[in-house]
């Protein structure tokens, strides 16, 4: 199969001006200024006198930038010598108060016809500096230009090429489109590499970006007694935050290395089984892994600048698959086999478009203290081919039940009583989920308030980031700190909400009130490319109003795992 490199001209139009800005910040600025810095470091001191020093202005409709200018001389070997030069970058800016500064200082100089010392090149004594510093502000913020617009230039070019590469016009296309998509050949690869290359361009995009704010903006202003600026370092710490990821990214890519997943059967029968094996070329510290099979819509809603991408979980199940070890090849290795029985009434894997549909595999499991994470996406096309593992199906063999039962177990706690059961929900469901909530809210009430410390900052931005972020820390808060408890029964439906161990509500429906017991959808959450749908089991009353019997319920599974299991002791029928 030979794969189509061609880059549509649209894009080249775009990303070509963006990659020659970004190279030639490299190539042409922030090189030669860290090779002269680091030359200029052995270069001799020499004393000078300054005959001419001015702060030259430019104005322009948006700025005023300041470039200081001197002329000095200076005697070396007995040879007098004349310079202007300054400093290692000679052109107006404003990033901080450098300029004006050493402007200032030169003129001083000058009208008191001090002694300064001066850098000499010993190669060459005509080429000499009078302040032979790295400015960070400066490079920092060329080094953002350069990297933003290089990945921006990298970005679109490498998504052209990822997109058009694996279309081709193989013959078998037609009857096997799986055999036209490289991506969907078996083994299947999992994301892995290129979400950490994607993480690693996120990280050093942000990094360079905050640091570049910080620097330019936190110093003058604390100059000036503004310490509302200091808001601007929750960028840099979110920054360093992603570097930290994608360093821990790469710790985990190293010790568990490729993981390919060959489909049996191939490619996934919708109707039929989707299934297969991942097998990871080292030992695993693990009896057991996660797998959950999903098909997923990804769409565009809105037009124009409105227009956002958005995916919705269209089915999933999960299971629990055993880790078996082997080592057939002279070496240890772990296999992860398992199945699932798929409804044949779901859509088929599609091209990428604004509109289409996939189906992934998602694995996840805990080897001691490293958490292996992988997704594949598979081809799956409707058939009834069935798997020939000599395994159970996953989402119904003893591992799924021992995990479900440990689950509910741990988040719902039923206990029976006389004539029903009792479930409780403790303080701190969902903690990874409510505490990024709670943290995402924090942030966004700290800038508004931080930002409300400065001068020209209009009031409208200070009221919606805080106010926005006061209501999403609100609503992380109450998640983490409430507790619900439940019992449900002959007499009917008893129902305590607590915050902080302080009753806040307490509920009673008769049985005869009760019309059944169903399933609700709460939404979904998307967290890197993992998707969790979050469900409530629901008694719906006789005059169509519901009421939470389970809470915080992570996908599908479960879900319809708790609703076998309490409809079965409490005696209500289930929808």
């Amino acid at each position: 199969m030979t794969p189509n490199l061609r880059v549509p001209l649209k894009t080249l139009l775009i990303s070509l001006p963006c990659l020659a800005i970004g190279l030639s910040f490299l190539v042409f600025s922030l090189i030669p200024s860290v090779y002269e810095w680091h030359a200029m470091r052995h270069w001799n001191p020499v004393p000078a006198t300054v005959t001419h020093a001015e702060l030259k202005v430019s104005h322009s409709d948006d700025s005023t930038t300041f470039l200081a200018t001197a002329t000095y001389t200076y005697s070396v070997n007995g040879r007098n010598y004349t310079h202007s030069r300054v400093g290692i970058n000679d052109s107006y800016d404003n990033l901080g108060s450098w300029q004006e500064d050493k402007g200032a200082i030169l003129q001083e100089h000058r009208d008191n016809s001090d002694l300064i010392i001066v850098y000499v090149n010993p190669n060459n004594p005509q080429d000499s500096v009078i302040y032979p510093e790295l400015r960070l502000s400066v490079f920092a913020f060329k080094l953002a230009f350069a990297v933003i617009f290089t990945g921006i230039g990298i970005g679109f070019i490498v998504s052209a090429i990822r997109k058009n590469t694996w279309r081709t016009s193989n013959p078998y296309a037609p009857d096997a489109p799986w055999r036209a998509n490289k991506g969907w050949q078996n083994p299947i690869t999992s994301n892995a590499k290129s979400s950490l290359i994607g993480t690693w361009v996120f990280a050093l995009i942000g990094c360079a970006v905050s640091f570049a704010l910080a620097i330019n903006t936190v110093p003058p202003a604390l100059a000036q007694g503004n310490y509302g600026t200091l808001f601007v370092l929750i960028f840099v710490l979110i920054g360093l935050l992603s570097l930290y990821w994608a360093i821990k990214k790469t710790m985990l890519w190293r010790h568990f290395g490729p993981t390919p997943l060959w489909l049996e059967p191939y490619p996934g029968a919708i109707g039929g089984h989707i299934g297969g094996t991942i097998k990871c070329d080292r030992p695993l510290n693990a009896s057991t892994a996660h797998i959950t099979l999903e098909c997923i819509l990804h769409y565009q809603s809105g037009s124009g600048r409105d227009r956002q991408s958005k995916q919705s979980i269209v089915w999933q199940t999960q299971g629990s698959a055993p880790v078996v070890a082997q080592n057939t090849t002279g070496h240890p290795q772990s296999h992860i086999a398992f199945y699932f029985n798929v409804p044949n009434q779901l859509p088929a894997s599609e091209p990428r478009s604004q509109h289409y549909h996939c189906w992934k595999i998602t694995l996840k499991l805990s080897d001691n203290k490293a958490t292996l994470s992988r997704q594949f996406t598979i081809p799956a096309f409707h058939g009834t081919e069935r798997s020939q593992l000599n395994i159970t199906n996953t989402a119904d063999n003893a591992q799924t039940r021992d995990t479900q039962e440990q689950t509910l177990e741990s988040l719902l706690n039923i206990q029976q009583i006389s004539g029903g059961i009792a479930l409780a929900h403790k303080a701190g469901r969902d903690l990874k989920t409510n505490a990024l909530l709670l943290i995402i809210g924090l942030v966004f009430w700290g800038v508004g308030i931080g930002i409300g410390f400065t001068d020209d900052t209009p009031i409208f931005m200070v009221m919606i980031l805080s106010l926005l972020g006061g209501a999403l820390s609100l609503c992380g808060f109450y998640k983490l700190l409430n507790s619900y408890h439940v019992k449900i029964g002959h007499a009917g439906l008893y129902t305590e909400r607590y915050i902080l161990g302080l009753k806040t509500r307490q509920r009673f429906y008769a049985s005869h009130t009760i019309k059944h017991l169903a399933i609700k959808s709460t939404g979904h959450s998307t967290i890197g490319n993992h998707h969790t749908e979050h469900f409530v089991i629901t008694a719906v009353l006789n005059n169509g109003k519901t009421v939470n019997v389970a809470e915080s319920l992570n996908g599908q599974s479960i879900a319809e795992y708790a609703l076998e299991n309490i409809s079965l002791l409490s005696g209500y029928p289930k929808l």
